[in-house]
C-alpha cells in the first residue's frame, strides 16, 4: 500500500509518500508556504487559499508521476484557522491563521474581543481561534454576506481535491475553532447563537477517519486530521507520551474517557477517544533568548557570536554541577497560555551557581519541568502509566542534552522516530485506516523508531 500526506503548515507545506502497512517513509518534499496576503489590518495573518491549493495540488501531482499506484491521500495542517465559502465551495475570505490577532484587539475599554466572546457563550476564547475570528468580523461587518460555510484550510483542500462543494470537518479540527461541546463532541450551537453567529455555516462533522470522495485520478481522499492528532497518530506508539519541543513545547498522551480537570487540555482524536494535551509557551524560544543575551553580553565585550553558540551552550550545561543547589528557572518569557502576563524568574541563584553554565541547565530543565508538571496531572486520570516516553520537533531532534534531561525527569527513555514529518506521515496512516477500517491503536504500533 501506498498514501500520500499534506501536512499544510503556516511557513511550509509538507508532503509525504508512505507504506503504512510498514511504517515505512518512501518520500518526502516541503516548499514554502508563500500565500501570505494583506487585509489593511495591522494585526491581521491572512493567507490565500487558493495559492495554497495550488502548491498542493503540485506536491500531490508530482508524487503521482512517480507513484501512479497510490491508494489514498491524507491531510492535516494549521489547526484553529479559518477560512469562508460560498454556494460553490469557493473562498469568499482569506484564511485567517491562527496568527491572527483580532481577538486581542479591544472591545470596549476593558475588555477584548476574545474575552467579550468568553463572556457570551462561557467557553474560553483565544485570538486565533476561529469562532474568535468571526465573532469580530460580525461585530465589524467584515463577514462575507454570501458565506455559506466555514472550514479550515485543509478542509478546503481536500473538498477541492474531490471536486466537492462542501467541506466536511473532522471532530479534531472541530473543536479547534472554539464554542465546541468536549463531552457530547458537537458545536454547542446555543452558545454560537449567543454569540450572534449563523449556526446555518457549520460544516458537517464526522467523528471517524472516512473517504470524503474521490481525486479526478479515482484516488480515495480521507478526511483531514488535526495537526495535533496527526502527529500523535504519526508518532506515538500505544502506551506512551509524547513531547514536543518547537518553539513552543507541549505533552500529550491518549485516554479513553474525557473527565475534565483544572489544567488539562482535552482534544478530540479517534475512535471515540481524546488526547490530554498540556501546551506551553516556554520551548525552543525560550532558548534562544537565553543565546540572545549571551550573544549581547558578547556583543558589549567586543566579542564575536560564535556560529556553534548553542553547541557550546549544551557543553557548558553538560558540565555545570547537578543538584540541590542548582539555579531553577520559570523559563514564562512570553507567558503562559492561561496567564499571558506570567514572567520568566530565576532563583535560587547564589555565589557558588552564578554562572553561564549552570543558567543555561536551568533555562533547560525549566522547559521540561513544565511539561512534566502537565503530565505529573495526567497520570492521575490514566488507568495505567505510559511507558515510553517519545520525543518530536527539532528542540528534542537537535538537542541531545535537552532529550537526556526529559528522559531522567519522566523516568523512562526516550525514542525518537524514524522520519521527522510526524504530522503528514500520521495523516497517511488515517488514509490507511480508512481504507481498510483498522483502529488507531493498532496503526500506532507500526511506528518504527530509531
Amino acid at each position: 500500500m501506498k498514501t500520500i500526506g499534506l501536512d499544510i503548515g503556516t511557513t511550509s507545506i509538507c508532503g509525504v509518500v508512505t507504506d503504512p502497512e510498514r511504517g515505512e517513509l518512501l518520500q518526502s518534499v516541503t516548499l514554502a508556504n508563500d500565500s501570505s496576503v494583506g487585509t489593511g489590518l495591522p494585526f491581521a495573518r491572512c493567507q490565500a487559499p487558493e495559492r495554497i491549493l495550488r502548491i498542493c495540488k503540485d506536491i500531490v501531482n508530482g508524487f503521482l508521476r512517480q507513484y501512479p499506484d497510490t491508494d489514498a491521500i491524507g491531510l492535516t495542517g494549521q489547526m484553529h484557522g479559518v477560512l469562508c465559502l460560498n454556494d460553490e465551495g469557493e473562498p469568499v475570505s482569506p484564511l485567517y491563521t491562527w496568527q491572527d490577532e483580532r481577538g486581542g484587539q479591544p472591545f470596549d475599554k476593558d475588555t477584548s474581543y476574545a474575552q467579550e466572546l468568553s463572556r457570551r457563550t462561557g467557553y474560553p476564547a483565544a485570538s486565533g481561534y476561529g469562532f474568535t475570528t468571526l465573532f469580530y468580523n460580525t461585530v465589524n461587518g467584515l463577514h462575507p454576506k454570501n458565506a455559506k460555510s466555514v472550514c479550515t484550510v485543509h478542509d478546503y483542500v481536500a473538498m477541492k481535491l474531490c471536486g466537492k462543494s462542501e467541506p466536511v470537518m473532522h471532530l479534531s479540527d472541530a473543536a479547534s475553532l472554539g464554542l465546541f461541546d468536549l463531552k457530547n463532541l458537537r458545536f454547542d450551537t446555543a452558545a454560537i447563537e449567543k454569540a450572534g453567529l449563523d449556526k446555518r455555516m457549520l460544516p458537517q462533522l464526522t467523528a471517524d477517519c472516512r473517504i470524503i470522495g474521490e481525486t479526478k485520478e479515482n484516488i480515495p481522499v480521507c478526511v483531514p486530521l488535526g495537526d495535533n492528532q496527526a502527529s500523535v497518530l504519526g508518532s506515538l506508539c500505544e502506551g506512551g507520551v509524547l513531547v514536543n519541543v518547537g518553539t513552543g513545547s507541549q505533552v500529550s498522551v491518549v485516554c479513553d474517557e474525557y473527565a475534565p480537570a483544572n489544567g488539562i487540555e482535552y482534544r478530540p482524536f479517534l475512535n471515540g477517544r481524546y488526547l490530554m494535551t498540556g501546551c506551553a509557551l516556554a520551548g525552543g524560544y525560550s532558548y534562544s533568548l537565553l543565546r540572545n543575551f549571551f550573544a549581547a553580553t558578547l556583543k558589549m565585550f567586543g566579542m564575536p557570536v560564535p556560529e556553534n553558540a548553542y553547541d557550546l551552550m549544551n557543553r557548558g550545561a553538560e558540565c555545570a554541577e547537578n543538584g540541590e543547589d542548582d539555579i531553577l528557572c520559570e523559563p514564562y518569557f512570553c507567558g503562559t497560555r492561561n496567564n499571558p502576563a506570567a514572567r520568566g524568574a530565576f532563583s535560587n541563584i547564589g555565589r557558588h551557581n552564578f554562572s553561564p553554565e549552570r543558567m543555561t541547565l536551568s533555562v533547560l530543565k525549566g522547559i521540561c519541568d513544565e511539561l512534566y508538571s502537565f503530565y505529573d496531572d495526567f497520570r492521575k486520570l490514566l488507568k495505567t502509566d505510559p511507558v515510553m516516553l517519545v520525543g518530536s520537533g527539532n528542540g528534542i531532534r537537535k538537542n541531545g542534552l535537552l532529550r537526556n534531561i526529559f528522559s531522567e525527569k519522566f523516568g523512562m527513555p526516550m525514542r525518537l522516530p524514524l522520519y521527522e514529518e510526524e504530522a503528514a506521515f500520521g495523516c497517511s496512516f488515517a488514509a490507511c485506516a480508512a481504507l481498510e477500517n483498522i483502529s488507531e491503536a493498532e496503526l500506532r504500533n507500526r511506528i518504527r523508531y530509531r
